[in-house]
């Protein structure tokens, strides 16, 4: 216990001595470097902020479409191209369809049969029409019968195919 009571003794001796320095301090250098913070300022704006980015890549659509016609047939003729925008309503492939236009020409023959068939019933009906003036050489069953197969021709065809002039004249003539 001695040792460490003089170990003790010995190191706050050794202590003491060496903060008794007696070299001056150099306050001239403390004094002479005082330095001022300062910061770099500026004012604030609101402005549109250009920046452009370019990178390489793809784009893929959004939504894909499949278009399939209404007939069948041959496509004769493509407007548009791969990746083209398109609107509704646009025309992008013009089909040839050989079973339409025979259909076409069909409807168009019957057509013409039913307004030879309904001129003839009308003429019909305005020759009887005329004769019935002259009182005792038509009956009024035989003009009616006669203004019936008119508008029976007219029931079997449809309205809205008939041409316009011999609509109009088939409101003027039967009533």
């Amino acid at each position: 216990m001695r040792i460490i009571k003089s170990i003790l003794i010995l190191t706050i001796v050794a202590e003491t001595l060496s903060s008794c320095n007696n070299t001056p301090e150099k306050e001239s250098t403390h004094a002479s470097t005082v330095s001022v913070d300062s910061l770099k300022s500026f004012k604030l704006k609101t402005e549109r902020l250009d920046k452009n980015i370019s990178l390489p890549g793809e784009l893929l659509a959004y939504e894909r479409v499949e278009v399939r016609p209404k007939i069948t047939g041959y496509i004769k003729q493509l407007k548009v191209d791969i990746g083209t925008n398109v609107r509704k309503g646009q025309i992008l492939a013009v089909v040839d369809a050989p079973e339409i236009q025979s259909r076409l020409g069909e409807g168009s023959s019957k057509m013409n049969a039913a307004k030879a068939k309904f001129e003839t019933s009308l003429d019909n009906y305005k020759r009887i029409q005329q004769a019935s003036k002259t009182k005792g050489i038509i009956s009024a069953s035989e003009l009616q019968k006669a203004k019936t197969r008119c508008w029976e021709i007219v029931r079997n065809t449809n309205r809205k195919s008939m041409p316009s002039s011999l609509s109009d004249r088939l409101e003027t003539i039967l009533p």
